[in-house]
C-alpha cells in the first residue's frame, strides 16, 4: 500500500489494558475507521503533525490542483465525440 509518504511496509503494533483498547476501538468506529486506520493516523499525528487521513486528503487535492493546471496550460483534450471538434 502507497501512502503520500511512500510505501507502507513496517508494521506496529503494542499491547494496551482492555479497557484501553475497547475504548480505542469505540473512538475509532465513531470516526468510521478500523483499528489499524486509527492507530496510523495516531502515529502520523504524533510524529508529522497531521493525520495520514488528512496527508492523504492533501496528496489528492495537490494532485487534481496539477491536473487543472496542466489543462489550462495544454487546453482541453477533447474529440468529437465529447463535443470537441
Amino acid at each position: 500500500m502507497a501512502g503520500p509518504l511512500g510505501k507502507l511496509d513496517t508494521p506496529v503494533k503494542t499491547w494496551l489494558d482492555s479497557g484501553t483498547a475497547d475504548l480505542f476501538r469505540r473512538k475509532a468506529a465513531m470516526r468510521k475507521q478500523d483499528g489499524s486506520a486509527a492507530m496510523r493516523d495516531c502515529v502520523y499525528a504524533w510524529v508529522h503533525g497531521k493525520t495520514y487521513t488528512l496527508m492523504v486528503a492533501e496528496k489528492a487535492l495537490h494532485d487534481a490542483d496539477a491536473m487543472d493546471v496542466l489543462a489550462h496550460l495544454t487546453g482541453p483534450f477533447e474529440g468529437r465525440e465529447t463535443g470537441g471538434r
